[in-house]
């Protein structure tokens, strides 16, 4: 901690601040999160739409639910999100055959192939943002974060928000 303490910005946070790890983490979410929307910037993607267009492309047939609760985006946001995706033709949106009131969302080729170009940038603007990492560094801390991620989920499998 003692480089995070002494930098320009968390010199003027409260110390209650700087010792809080959900601080940390959001801040460091903000950091990476605005990495990711400016190298996927060149593909008219955000680090938002990428996830849901990764989202789509993994699975055929995802429910706007099922895709809020694995992005973590709420309904309106995530709304928006798809009728972007849809406009640029990198997902359709249908009826949901099991339940007509619900809407389906699957990508498209083009769309698969501009997410498949979004998982190259994502990945190598993560190395670079864990770069001050050697490779065993920089995957325990990844797991360790997914882990504390997956025990809040367990915990509020429904938790709403806009976390991109």
């Amino acid at each position: 901690m003692e480089t995070l303490h002494n930098t320009e910005t968390c010199s003027k946070t409260p110390a209650v601040l700087r010792d809080a790890f959900s601080w940390a983490l959001a801040r460091l979410t903000q950091t990476f999160i605005a990495a990711q929307n400016a190298a996927l910037e060149e593909l008219g993607l955000t680090m938002r739409s990428f996830a849901v267009l990764a989202t789509v492309s993994e699975r055929a047939a995802r429910t706007q639910l099922e895709i809020a609760q694995v992005v973590g985006l709420d309904k309106s946001t995530l709304v928006s999100t798809i009728d972007e995706l849809e406009k640029r033709g990198l997902v359709e949106r249908r009826a949901d055959p099991a339940d007509r009131r619900a809407r389906v969302v699957e990508s498209t080729p083009a769309g698969r192939k501009l997410g498949a170009r979004g998982a190259e940038i994502v990945a190598g603007t993560e190395a670079k943002l864990l770069g001050g990492f050697n490779p065993s560094e920089a995957s325990r801390l990844k797991s360790s974060v997914i882990d504390l991620l997956l025990g809040a989920l367990r915990e509020d499998p429904n938790r709403p928000g806009s976390c991109i």
